[in-house]
């Protein structure tokens, strides 16, 4: 999938967009925070909202162009669309939702029975949208914009009104969806942890502009992201022989029993100003998690000094000015990264 996507429009009050994303990634993220712009990039991108100037193109087919005076209204682009409120048709039970966006399809090879299994909605089928929770209304929801055979699904905050233990299954029914059947998705959220599972590309939006944009690690980068920590996540191999261990590299981490279990991979998130430096391996203190690593850049900001070291992967490390004087931190610089166990936590 590539898709493009120019917005300018300025708003009562002062508040203006000036956006430009350009992305092959078939799960593209949005992250920023509220009043950033996320949202209204995705009503352009629908066809519900028309911007001063906007061009839109989806592989070869542009659907929107101002300044060529093209407008595709909202039915005939082929997109689907889930709102942070499912808005399924109340008088009708989950099948009779289902059974509306079936006959709105556009011909394509998702079939109704596959959408039904992949998403566990058998059993709900007869059931209508009041009686159902919040993870089972955005399951529904999603399964009504995939029976249209979508040539691009947005996703626009579908996860901020569901609690915590439905959010973890919708989210998995998302990747499952994705797996099944590559639908391109554009996932817009405020939520790190939705994005750093779903997308393969994330721009990050601040004030009405794209502030930077690359990999789920952007998330973790305090050159795009404001305030003075930013959050790590660890990508671990879990130990065959004890759960409460977990491999980087060359280096084994002891996990806090909140992340104990099967699984071989396991993500731990870890905040830039938990982790401590030394320029070489500590034995003689209480961390038991040491990971070697190269310094790739320090990147002063406010109060504080970021630290990139690449220990396998990279993580952001966020040290006061005068620690980083007296280390003598600099690019291309060894030492090692001190990570307390129960600072580890999860992801999602």
């Amino acid at each position: 999938m590539h898709l493009s996507c120019s917005c300018r429009h300025a708003y009562p009050g002062g508040f203006r967009l000036d956006i430009e994303l350009e992305t092959d990634a078939w799960r593209c993220g949005l992250y920023g925070p509220s009043g950033s712009g996320k949202s209204s990039i995705v009503r352009l991108l629908a066809g519900v909202w028309r911007a001063d100037a906007a061009r839109v193109a989806i592989g070869d087919r542009v659907v929107c162009d101002t300044d060529a005076g093209v407008w595709v209204p909202p039915e005939r682009r082929g997109f689907g669309v889930v709102f942070q409120d499912p808005h399924l048709f109340p008088h009708l039970t989950v099948a009779g939702n289902l059974d509306y966006a079936a006959r709105r399809a556009r011909g394509g090879s998702i079939r109704r029975a596959e959408v039904e299994d992949l998403l566990r909605l058998g059993d709900l089928l007869d059931r209508r949208p009041g009686s159902l929770s919040g993870g089972e209304r955005q399951r529904v929801a999603i399964g009504r914009a995939l029976l249209t055979s979508p040539a691009l699904l947005l996703l626009d905050e579908p996860l901020a009104a569901v609690d915590a233990g439905h959010r973890v299954e919708v989210l998995t029914y998302l990747e499952r969806v994705a797996l099944a059947w590559r639908v391109p998705m554009l996932l817009v959220s405020h939520d790190q942890s939705d994005l750093r599972r779903l997308a393969q590309e994330v721009f990050v939006f601040r004030d009405g502009r794209v502030a930077g944009h690359g990999g789920p690690e952007i998330l973790s980068d305090p050159r795009v992201q404001p305030g003075e920590q930013v959050t790590n996540v660890l990508r671990l191999e879990r130990s065959e022989d004890d759960p409460g261990l977990a491999r980087l590299g060359s280096a084994v981490l002891q996990l806090p029993p909140s992340l104990h279990g099967s699984g071989r991979r396991v993500y731990a998130a870890v905040s830039s100003g938990a982790i401590a430096l030394s320029a070489a391996p500590a034995t003689d203190v209480s961390i038991r998690n040491s990971l070697p690593g190269v310094v790739r850049s320090v990147v002063p900001r406010g109060g504080a000094v970021f630290v990139l070291v690449d220990v396998g992967q990279e993580l952001w490390v966020a040290v006061t000015p005068s620690a980083a004087d007296e280390m003598g931190l600099h690019a291309g610089q060894s030492l090692c990264c001190l990570v307390k166990t129960h600072s580890l936590g999860g992801l999602g």
